[in-house]
């Protein structure tokens, strides 16, 4: 279930938490309505191939939509500053095409919880059976959230325990 959107302020731009890969995470966005021009025209950019015009001369041996997402905002006056995160509660599901080397064999059949998973690799990503995880960290976090919130009601009390101790614990999270 979504984070209910009350508990998101409606002028600010709140990104999913987690998978940023060195920029910004680009599953799910929630903003203003007036910010989705600026916003999501920047996977325009992608698309149409200007990306690649916008970032020349930017020293990067590589670039990906996280990253590129992240240059873009912090270089757009009023969006960077606004940018607020929310628990993801679902993970990126596995879908076969190409043949992906960097992704380690793991059988999922059956698999439960993360801790199921054997495998001798720690991190970059799982290959599965179609419709399973894709991604080790974002399964695993997603079901470690909707597992400590059960069938209870989104609440202040429920979001602080299941997701932002959690990152205080880990040193992840500062607040003031």
């Amino acid at each position: 279930p979504h984070l209910p959107l009350r508990y998101l302020q409606p002028d600010l731009i709140w990104i999913v938490d987690g998978e940023d890969n060195g920029g910004l995470n680009d599953r799910h966005w929630v903003m203003p309505r007036q910010d989705m021009p600026i916003i999501l025209g920047t996977w325009d950019l992608i698309l149409n191939g200007r990306a690649a015009d916008v970032l020349e001369g930017a020293g990067l041996p590589w670039l990906h939509a996280e990253l590129f997402f992240a240059m873009i905002f912090l270089k757009t006056p009023g969006v960077f500053e606004r940018i607020r995160r929310f628990p993801a509660l679902g993970y990126l599901v596995c879908m076969p095409f190409g043949d992906r080397l960097n992704l380690k064999q793991i059988n999922v059949t059956g698999v439960t919880s993360i801790e199921d998973m054997q495998s001798t690799e720690d991190g970059r990503g799982i290959r599965c059976a179609t419709g399973g995880p894709k991604y080790k960290r974002e399964f695993t976090f997603a079901e470690d959230v909707l597992r400590c919130k059960g069938k209870e009601e989104w609440n202040w009390q429920t979001l602080w325990r299941c997701w932002c101790a959690v990152k205080v614990r880990k040193g992840v999270l500062s607040y003031t």
